[in-house]
């Protein structure tokens, strides 16, 4: 009788492999920035730097067409509303409250365009960060 390979064993050693997979869907590639120091001009206007902390391939995804959610507004009207996911590599170093600007798509309509990360779920068995966030005007 030879050795039992135990499941989670077997889910450590492949997650490499599936993080590859998963991370050459990334067709996307994106700028993480945060707000850096704050600079005041001549007439009082602050204007909040950007650091660039890392860029790299990502996949900016409406998850509308994933799971459908309503809003229902003030007036009684429902709308559809936006939700996008920013999946990154597993080893990106994203947190609440970064932006990720569109550098490269196949889509040239999202170049230039940015989202707010909302959230940044953790989880052990992970092959990619699924970043929960919103559709924003950077000027």
């Amino acid at each position: 009788m030879g050795t039992r390979m135990l499941i989670g064993d077997a889910i450590a050693g492949a997650l490499p492999r599936l993080r590859a997979e998963a991370e050459s869907l990334l067709t996307d590639t994106v700028a993480l920035w945060r707000g850096g120091a704050v600079t005041v001009d001549d007439l009082g206007t602050e204007t909040v730097g950007r650091v660039v902390v890392w860029t790299g391939p990502a996949l900016v995804k409406d998850t509308k067409s994933e799971s459908l959610r309503d809003v229902v507004l003030a007036a009684g009207q429902v709308a559809d509303s936006l939700a996008y996911t920013v999946k990154l590599p597993i080893t990106c170093p994203v947190q609440v409250g970064d932006m990720a600007e569109v550098t490269a798509s196949h889509d040239p309509s999202m170049v230039g365009l940015s989202w707010h990360i909302n959230g940044v779920p953790r989880e052990g068995h992970a092959v990619l960060h699924r970043c929960p966030a919103d559709l924003v005007e950077v000027s």
